[in-house]
């Protein structure tokens, strides 16, 4: 299915400028409508104070305010990005939990592309859960661009982390629309039971749809540890977009 609609969410950041680029060059790359979505998350601050504090209201209108005008700016920095590349694209504000809001939008939507959470400066309110939430609640794909690093441009060398699984194989076809625009796709398989050739054999069925660069397969020792292989994979074949589950 090819991508017709691509989200990406606008909660403010140092990489958030980083993540607009990302997600017009898989619009232009897809000929697909770009949304851009900021949501403005209200504060309760009534359990923090006594009641009957005449200025909670105020206070809390003026977070409003300030997050609204925060906003705004980004939409218009977002609807000039789009005039200027020439893009399909549309700027939505929405208020009210922001993980609960962008998965509602998430589930229009062919891919929705996110930032990663910076552990060291994490947003407030649920926006501090988003990628999870995205990734769990939405049922559709979702693709997270790390906070640190350039990843440019997304999606030309892609890793697969394949186990056979019902995870695996719906990750890798909601990938598709990527992988068949890739110039290489290189397939991690780990597998302590030594089973590799028979999941590798199945697995190159794949290429009927797949780039002929489809080629490379990496599988560690059962006596090797599985975590740190993927992201060593990744900095080995210089992945741009791994797909895992």
């Amino acid at each position: 299915m090819p991508l017709k609609e691509i989200l990406v969410t606008l909660e403010p950041g140092a990489a958030l400028e980083r993540r607009m680029l990302h997600a017009a060059d898989l619009a232009l790359a897809h000929e697909a409508h770009l949304v851009g979505l900021s949501v403005v998350e209200p504060i309760n601050l009534a359990g923090y104070f006594s009641p009957g504090f005449d200025a909670i209201d105020e206070i809390e209108a003026r977070h409003r305010q300030a997050a609204e005008a925060a906003a705004r700016k980004v939409g218009a920095e977002f609807n000039s990005m789009c005039a200027r590349l020439g893009l399909s694209g549309e700027w939505r504000l929405g208020t009210g939990d922001t993980a609960d809001l962008t998965v509602e939008h998430a589930r229009y939507a062919d891919l929705t592309i996110t930032g990663q959470v910076n552990p060291e400066t994490p947003p407030p309110g649920s926006a501090a859960r988003l990628p999870e939430r995205l990734a769990l609640a939405s049922g559709r794909p979702v693709l997270i661009v790390p906070y640190v690093g350039r990843y440019e441009p997304i999606g030309n060398r892609v890793l697969v982390s394949w186990n056979r699984t019902r995870e695996a194989t719906r990750a890798v076809n909601d990938a598709l629309p990527l992988l068949q625009k890739a110039e290489r796709v290189t397939v991690l398989s780990i597998n302590p039971r030594r089973a590799i050739p028979r999941r590798i054999r199945r697995a190159r069925t794949w290429r009927s749809i797949w780039p002929a660069t489809a080629s490379r397969w990496r599988a560690p020792t059962p006596s090797r540890r599985i975590s740190p292989w993927v992201p060593r994979s990744c900095r080995a074949r210089r992945t741009s977009a791994p797909i895992s589950w």
